[in-house]
């Protein structure tokens, strides 16, 4: 043992201690004590012969060997194709939102000079009589339009007691005759319901139109609500899409149109 001390005491077996990085300042000739790990040998000249270096505590450890498959992954470009798509759609949202607010600016700015056009964007209601020469309540309509479309109620006929539910658009059929078609009508607050309607078009316009019967006009008009949508397809396709608001006005307008009768 105290050829160890002398070997220790030695610059040879500083020299030999210190070959292992980060371990010289705690590695000491192993002498069994609890818990010691031994990290290496030392020795083997000036006379001592080759001995085990301990340090005390436990084994680092492990660490995590590293994922193949991630090893071979380029990650960087990866992310950086990923925060291009990213900063594209960030930018065409951007693009969408002041093409939209400029586009709305410049409806504001014509509904302000243009009284007319407001009243077509916003939608408003007419009440009147097709053929003022026919007789008192007869002929009586009320349309409502907006946006290039239109849905009227009229009634009742100059020669019958009932009305028709008509429907104006641009995606309507505008067929050269008049003709009988299949078309399911949906609406608000009451179930779809798919019936036989008229399809006619008008010479000049650029819009098709489909009228349904109304069998009484009176209980037509009972059933207008405040705010209402209606939905029109033929074969699955939507070719009348509107909604109103202010139904109930209009309803008591066309009711005393009627009643004047």
């Amino acid at each position: 043992m105290n050829a160890v001390l002398r070997f220790l005491s030695s610059a040879g077996a500083a020299a030999a201690i210190l070959l292992l990085p980060g371990l010289a300042a705690a590695a000491y000739p192993c002498n069994g004590s609890p818990g010691e790990r031994r990290v290496g040998m030392a020795g083997g000249s000036h006379g001592v012969g080759p001995f085990p270096l301990c340090v005390a505590g436990p084994a680092p450890a492990p660490s995590a060997p590293r994922d193949a498959y991630a090893a071979s992954v380029d990650t960087t470009s990866f992310y950086d194709a990923e925060m291009e798509r990213m900063v594209r759609s960030i930018k065409a949202q951007h693009n969408a939102v002041v093409t939209e607010k400029a586009r709305m600016a410049a409806i504001e700015e014509k509904m302000a000079r243009d009284p007319a056009f407001k009243r077509m964007y916003l939608g408003g209601w007419e009440v009147f009589r097709v053929d003022p020469k026919a007789r008192p309540g007869k002929t009586c309509t009320a349309a409502w339009k907006k946006q290039g479309q239109l849905v009227s109620i009229s009634g009742p006929g100059p020669q019958h007691d009932g009305g028709m539910l008509t429907f104006w658009g641009a995606d309507i059929p505008q067929p050269a005759d008049i003709q009988t078609i299949t078309v399911t009508m949906k609406q608000s607050r009451y179930p779809a319901q798919t019936v036989k309607a008229v399809n006619y078009s008008m010479p000049g316009l650029r819009f098709g139109a489909i009228a349904l019967t109304v069998p009484d006009i009176d209980k037509a008009i009972d059933t207008m609500l405040d705010v209402e949508h209606f939905e029109l397809l033929i074969d699955g396709r939507t070719v009348s899409n509107i909604g109103w608001n202010g139904g109930h006005d209009a309803r008591e307008k066309l009711r005393q149109c009627v009643r004047a009768g």
